[in-house]
């Protein structure tokens, strides 16, 4: 009796197959991963196969995506549609943003990548990637983006699920829906253009548009967007008090007449300013540094009541329009 363990690897699929010739209704577990496992590998998984979760007693069912399996296989685990013995998955997850990541050599060819994250609670955690071997140092995820690593039985990280990055308030620019390339949408954040791959369906009518958005650092696409102005807001406006350009912040007061009602300044790294267009569009990017004490504002808030959008009055002189 051989009995090969494979693993770990990534669930990729599991589900019941019936109708192929020779064989009987009967279920698979795909696979793909490094070692003895080749990519898009699969095995039937007979009735009498002991599935365990985190442990527990599970079945094929119970198996998601993503999980980190170890196989135990009837001979070796080379070819699709070896049956199986055992199957033993571990969800485990540690979601935070991503700080650092260092690469120590071991040996003169290989060596161990180690990433730190800040956890929901403000820790810091470090980990360790699960191979033990690398021949150069793998890339970093983008600092800040929020990462979910999946840990397998040794409690190091086996797979990165999910690296979202910081959601950005931008400006949208153009859509590319048409020809042989995939659909995408190019934004200007702070005054920098940026082009991703989306299939949210973003009309063309958001173009010109300011909205929040989220790009998955996994796949590089846009996961999300919100629309927040088409628009210069009306509703507040003030005068900018003090500019702080190196620190990315504006703070502004605002009057009723002569009498100081409210100030305003800004928390958030992630706010967007523009000057006001005709009437009421938005109008160039205008960065930080640009504006002055003094500088009549329109400016738009989030739910905190901080700045998320502030736009320079086209007409100085007066609040009419």
């Amino acid at each position: 009796l051989r009995v090969n363990i494979a693993g770990p690897g990534r669930l990729v699929d599991s589900r019941n197959i019936t109708g192929v010739a020779g064989w009987t209704a009967t279920s698979r577990i795909t696979l793909t991963g490094e070692g003895s496992l080749l990519t898009a590998v699969y095995f039937t998984v007979p009735a009498a196969t002991r599935i365990t979760l985190n442990g527990a007693p599970a079945t094929l069912a119970d198996l998601a995506k993503d999980d980190v399996v170890y196989i135990a296989t009837l001979g070796a685990a080379t070819v699709d549609a070896t049956p199986t013995l055992s199957i033993a998955a571990h969800r485990i997850r540690v979601v935070g943003a991503f700080v650092s990541q260092r690469f120590v050599w071991t040996t003169a060819l290989a060596g161990r990548a180690f990433m730190t994250l800040r956890l929901a609670d403000g820790t810091l955690r470090e980990l360790r990637w699960h191979d033990a071997a690398l021949a150069a140092e793998p890339a970093a995820p983008a600092a800040g983006s929020t990462i979910t690593y999946a840990l397998n039985a040794d409690g190091h990280a086996r797979l990165l699920v999910a690296a979202v990055l910081a959601t950005n308030i931008v400006r949208v620019t153009s859509v590319a829906t048409v020809g042989g390339a995939p659909p995408s949408v190019t934004y200007d954040m702070r005054g920098t253009a940026v082009t991703h791959v989306t299939y949210l369906g973003f009309p063309h009518g958001q173009i010109g548009n300011i909205g929040r958005i989220t790009v998955n650092a996994v796949t590089n696409e846009v996961d999300a967007y919100e629309q927040l102005y088409t628009a210069v807001p009306t509703t507040r406006r003030g005068r900018v008090f003090s500019v702080d350009a190196a620190g990315n912040v504006i703070v502004v007061q605002v009057y009723d007449m002569t009498q100081l009602v409210e100030i305003y300044h800004v928390t958030r790294t992630d706010f967007v300013a523009y000057d006001q267009g005709a009437l009421f569009a938005i109008g160039a990017f205008r960065p930080t540094a640009n504006f002055a004490i003094g500088d009549r504002v329109y400016f738009g808030v989030d739910t905190a009541g901080q700045i998320q959008a502030i736009f320079r009055k086209r007409d100085q002189t007066t609040w009419a329009d």
